[in-house]
């Protein structure tokens, strides 16, 4: 059986809400034979930019683990309200911190690789403009693209007016990290232009439905 350690900390953030940087660190902390610590961004971060508070745990000195470095976790983070408990709020996690593999900067899942060498492949130019350098985040605005190329890779048919809206969000978001994605852009333009010309003609049916509807209860007076 694998050995367990627990860990408590309090991480304490003195003027909050005035804080002039986009993220803050804290200090390291060792847990068992491995370096960890916070990560938080006061403002928000991805989806939540100027809307939360965005948390995370981080594995500290990523670049210089072994080949095949992986640890099982379980972590609760609780960001207390100091004027109200019941505004507390707790968030518990079990991720499989596991090992990654850098492709061009970005360190993906084994399961991965195939589909970020295909893009690389495809597109050489898709990460010539990205800038952020914590792998960390690397790694989450890369993980939203390929879930944005998967569906896209959906037939039109398959997707939702839901999938649809989400894709456009997500393309927004991994755009303004840095990413060149001309070509998707153009391929969700396609299919939304296609799902308005679809909605539009189910529109005029309804309209037309409504409209006979009007005539029989007219004539029906």
């Amino acid at each position: 059986m694998e050995e367990q350690y627990e860990k408590k900390i309090t991480w304490t953030i003195k003027n909050f809400s005035s804080l002039p940087s986009d993220k803050i660190y804290s200090d390291y902390f060792v847990v068992g034979d491995s370096k960890w610590r916070l990560l938080a961004y006061p403002k928000g971060n991805g989806y939540g930019i100027n809307k939360s508070l965005s948390l995370f745990l981080d594995v500290a000195d990523s670049e210089s683990l072994p080949d095949g470095w992986k640890r099982h976790i379980k972590y609760r983070l609780t960001v207390v309200n100091q004027k109200s408990e019941k505004l507390s709020k707790k968030i518990v996690e079990t991720p499989l911190v596991n090992e990654s593999i850098d492709i061009n900067g970005f360190q993906v899942l084994p399961s991965q690789v195939e589909s970020v060498n295909s893009l690389f492949e495809d597109h050489p130019d898709i990460a010539s403009n990205f800038r952020l350098e914590n792998p960390l985040l690397r790694t989450q605005y890369m993980n939203s693209l390929l879930h944005l190329t998967e569906i896209l890779c959906q037939s039109p048919q398959e997707l939702s007016n839901v999938d649809l809206a989400n894709a456009y969000s997500t393309l927004s978001y991994v755009t303004k990290a840095g990413f060149k994605l001309d070509w998707l852009e153009k391929k969700l333009k396609e299919i939304g232009e296609t799902r308005v010309q679809e909605i539009r003609e189910e529109l005029k049916d309804m309209k037309q439905k409504c409209a006979d509807m009007e005539a029989l209860l007219e004539f029906l007076r």
